[in-house]
């Protein structure tokens, strides 16, 4: 089932970032990946790696992104989700829109990714997000040895549709890794910008 973010809109800040999800029950997801459950019965999520921008030349919000992928973790769950928020992107001439499609999902540290979600819309400030996994339990169901490392992953393809009734594909499909985060350390890791 495919999560959604609620009302709150995640605020880029340079000490945090807010981060509302919806909830729900987990099904129809990878076989391979193993839910969390009970998330966010006793805590919101927070963001648990520095975001990613999105960038593309021609479409762009006026600082040169269209939108940012992070990790987003339920401590109540010790749930771990990838997450995209879009920014509302109009070309600089405010007549065509952008498509954006693929797929948002998980990569932990053996290159194994899972959580799958798929996603093919305009870019106007929502949010697509992965299934939430347990950091505990890799995707056999084995306990995750550390550091329990995870990244956020996008299988990615933008579209301009111009307002002629034209389209064309300017990007992809990229597939990238986000800025990750050590669950047994605490520690940081670098992922990529996402150009197009």
């Amino acid at each position: 089932m495919r999560l959604r973010a609620l009302g709150s809109k995640a605020t880029y800040a340079a000490t945090a970032f807010v981060l509302a999800a919806s909830l729900g029950i987990l099904g129809g997801g990878t076989a391979d990946a193993v839910p969390a459950q009970g998330c966010g019965a006793t805590t919101k999520p927070i963001l648990a790696s520095t975001p990613t921008p999105i960038h593309h030349d021609s479409m762009w919000d006026g600082t040169g992104t269209v939108g940012q992928l992070y990790l987003g973790y339920f401590a109540d769950c010790r749930g771990v989700y990838a997450e995209i928020h879009w920014n509302n992107v109009k070309d600089i001439a405010q007549q065509n829109y952008l498509e954006v499609k693929g797929r948002v999902y998980l990569t932990d540290q053996t290159d194994r990714s899972f959580g799958y979600v798929s996603f093919d819309h305009r870019a106007t400030g929502q949010y697509d997000t992965s299934q939430i996994v347990t950091i505990d339990k890799d995707p056999s169901g084995a306990p995750y040895p550390a550091p329990k490392g995870f990244w956020p992953s996008v299988q990615l393809s933008m579209v301009i549709h111009e307002d002629a009734g034209a389209s064309y594909t300017t990007c992809g499909p990229r597939v990238e890794n986000g800025n990750g985060h050590d669950f047994s350390t605490g520690n940081p890791h670098n992922g990529f910008d996402v150009p197009c």
